[in-house]
């Protein structure tokens, strides 16, 4: 990067209830079409497309995020190699899929001068868009279509609902690395006209220098219960990224496996 560029990365920090972290592995013929990369953890799956991305959750809840303002559909081409090969061996042995590649960051062209990329690394899924000398951060607009209601909370984050189901996006951070470490600047969520949408605005800051702008997603969350009363009084997730919750219940229909 040269002392000329400007670099805005957008981090939307996507808990992976899962460790080590899924790489997310090339469409080879194993999912939908629409499908270039996806991510399959215990809690969601995460597929890339043309638009942005979906985010499947165990609740049956479907989230689906869309970059307004791409120059053209989204060509993702993998950028750091997992390490990793994945093999797909459903139906006959001529339509298994054999040594799909795992990637844990993938990049793609959003418009002249602006590369977004997506990573997935230390149990979180992140996106940032990389600027150019002499590009503006105007204009980067997220669409959660599909969501039922989009708010921007007291402390600057987002809440993002469908149904029972929800995902929070901490307030956005901007940052640039100057002499004596990190030199904040002023950046906040917008709420658009349109419904679903949400623009990043940033303040000023030193075009000469590369800018971090850091939200964080979290998507470990959902709906448990049943038709009664229920209280939890613990939650914790162990290393293997299994989830753990206690407390009680007066509901006979409360979803459970091997209950004691």
């Amino acid at each position: 990067m040269t002392p000329h560029t400007l670099l805005i990365s957008v981090f939307l920090a996507i808990q992976i209830a899962q460790n080590p972290t899924p790489p997310l592995v090339e469409n080879c013929g194993q999912f939908a079409e629409e499908t270039q990369y996806c991510l399959q953890s215990k809690s969601q799956k995460i597929h890339l497309n043309d638009q942005g991305m979906s985010i499947a959750q165990v609740d049956g809840a479907l989230f689906q995020l869309q970059f307004v303002g791409a120059q053209g559909p989204l060509a993702w081409r993998g950028l750091c190699n997992a390490g990793s090969t994945h093999n797909y061996c459903a139906g006959a042995a001529e339509d298994w899929v054999l040594n799909a590649i795992g990637w844990t960051s993938v990049a793609a062209v959003f418009r002249e001068g602006i590369e977004l990329r997506m990573e997935a690394a230390d149990q979180k899924f992140k996106y940032s868009f990389h600027l150019e000398a002499g590009v503006a951060p105007q204009d980067l607009i997220l669409n959660f279509s599909g969501a039922e209601d989009v708010e921007i909370m007291a402390d600057g984050g987002l809440k993002i609902s469908q149904g029972e189901s929800h995902i929070f996006d901490a307030a956005p951070v901007a940052w640039q690395v100057g002499a004596d470490g990190k030199d904040y600047v002023d950046v906040a969520f917008e709420l658009l006209t349109t419904p679903g949408q949400v623009a990043l605005r940033v303040g000023d800051y030193d075009p000469t220098r590369p800018l971090i702008v850091d939200p964080e997603m979290l998507l470990f969350c959902g709906f448990l219960g049943g038709g009664l009363k229920e209280e939890g009084r613990g939650i914790g997730v162990d290393s293997r990224g299994d989830l753990f919750i206690t407390g009680f219940t007066e509901s006979p229909d409360l979803p459970v496996h091997n209950a004691w």
